[in-house]
C-alpha cells in the first residue's frame, strides 16, 4: 500500500536532504511505543532509533510486530501509547508536513491494474506536483522503463513491487520506509533492489528503513539493525555491533593426540574448555595466546594436529537474539 494522504494543494517535491546538517539526528525515533489489539499486547515499549542517512534493517520473525510498528510511524494506525518523531518533528502535530517527505511501501503493492506503469505514476505526479520528467527518472531507477503499454494488472508480483517503489520515490522523499520490499523478486531482482537502495542512501542522502524476516537477505545492505520479537526490541545498534556478537561466539577447535590431557591443561589455565567428538573447544583467543598454548601442549608431549575456528553465521546470531 503506497501512502498518498497529502492534499494536492499542499504537496510539493522535496529537495534532496543535506546529510551534513543531520549527522547527529535520528530520521525516525519512537519512544515507549506500545499497542494492543483487543487484549493482546502486540508492541511493548518499542524504541526505534534510525540514524539519518542510514539504511536501517528492521528484522524479526513473521508476526513479530514489524508491520504494526511501521504502520504506526506512518499514521496508518491510531497511536495508543508512546511518541513518534520523524525528521526531528512530532508526527502527532506535524503529520502532513512529515508525510510530504516520506515515501513508503507497506505490505503488498497497491497499483491501478487497468493502467500502465506510466499512467499510475502520472496520477501521483499530479498530486505531488513534481516535474513530469520525474516519472521517467523513477521508472529507470526501478527498471521499468520499457514496459510501454503493458497494464499493471499483467505485471508479475516483482514488477508490481518495483512500480510501488517507483511511486514511493516519485516525490524525492527524505525517508523511505519499505516493508519486505524484496517479496516476489527473483535473485537478480533482489540484487538490483539492494544496489538501488544503496545508491539512494549514498548519492541522494535518503534514509532507508527496510523490514525483513530474513537476515541473510539484507546483511549486505544495512548499516544499522533493530531486531524485534514478540513485540519487544531485542537488539538495536550498528550492523558491526551485531557482527561483534559473531566474533564473540567464535570458538577454537583443537585436535590433539590426547584430548583428555588437553582438556585438563586448559581448565588449569582457567580457560572455558569443552570436549566435543574427540576434539577440545575453547573460546576465541589471540594469535599470540594460541601460539603459546600450542607450544605448551607440545612441551607436554601432546601432539597437535588440528587448529581451526568455528563461527556462528549471522542467521544463528539472529536466532540467538530472538531466542535468548
Amino acid at each position: 500500500m503506497i501512502i498518498s494522504m497529502v492534499p494536492a494543494f499542499s504537496v510539493h517535491c522535496n529537495k534532496l536532504p543535506d546529510i551534513s546538517s543531520r549527522t547527529h539526528m535520528n530520521a525516525l525515533e519512537t519512544t515507549g511505543l506500545t499497542h494492543h489489539f483487543g487484549k493482546d499486547c502486540v508492541l511493548d515499549n518499542i524504541g526505534l532509533q534510525v540514524p539519518a542517512g542510514s539504511i536501517y534493517g528492521f528484522l524479526g520473525p513473521n508476526g513479530a510486530g514489524k508491520t504494526t510498528t511501521l504502520k504506526l510511524t506512518l499514521g496508518l494506525l491510531r497511536k495508543q501509547q508512546g511518541s513518534i518523531s520523524i525528521l526531528g518533528k512530532s508526527l502527532e502535530s506535524n503529520r502532513l508536513e512529515i508525510l510530504r517527505k516520506v515515501g513508503s511501501l507497506i505490505e503488498s503493492p497497491s497499483v491501478y491494474t487497468h493502467l500502465t506503469a506510466r499512467e499510475n505514476l502520472r496520477i501521483l505526479q499530479n498530486i505531488y506536483r513534481c516535474p513530469i520528467s520525474r516519472i521517467d527518472e523513477v521508472l529507470a531507477l526501478v527498471g521499468l522503463s520499457n514496459t510501454g503499454s503493458k497494464l499493471a494488472g499483467q505485471f508479475s508480483l516483482g514488477m508490481k513491487q518495483r512500480l510501488s517503489i517507483a511511486m514511493a520515490l516519485l516525490h524525492s522523499p527524505e525517508l523511505l520506509i519499505l516493508d519486505e520490499p524484496t517479496n516476489g523478486l527473483d535473485p537478480n531482482g533482489i540484487i538490483e533492489m539492494r544496489e538501488l537502495l544503496k545508491k539512494l542512501s549514498r548519492e541522494d542522502g535518503i534514509t532507508v528503513v527496510v523490514s525483513s524476516h530474513l537476515l541473510a537477505e539484507i546483511e549486505k545492505l544495512v548499516t544499522d539493525v533493530g531486531i524485534i520479537h514478540l513485540g519487544k526490541m531485542m537488539f538495536q545498534g550498528t550492523f558491526d555491533e551485531l557482527r561483534e556478537r559473531q566474533h564473540r561466539s567464535t570458538v577454537v577447535v583443537l585436535g590433539t593426540t590426547d584430548p583428555d590431557a588437553t582438556h585438563r591443561y586448559l581448565i588449569e589455565c582457567n580457560l572455558d574448555a569443552q570436549r566435543e567428538n574427540g576434539s577440545v573447544l575453547l573460546p576465541a583467543i589471540s594469535r599470540e595466546q594460541l601460539t603459546e598454548l600450542t607450544r605448551q601442549l607440545v612441551a607436554r608431549n601432546i601432539g597437535v594436529y588440528e587448529i581451526s575456528t568455528r563461527k556462528n553465521d549471522l542467521e544463528s546470531i539472529f536466532l540467538e537474539v530472538v531466542n535468548p
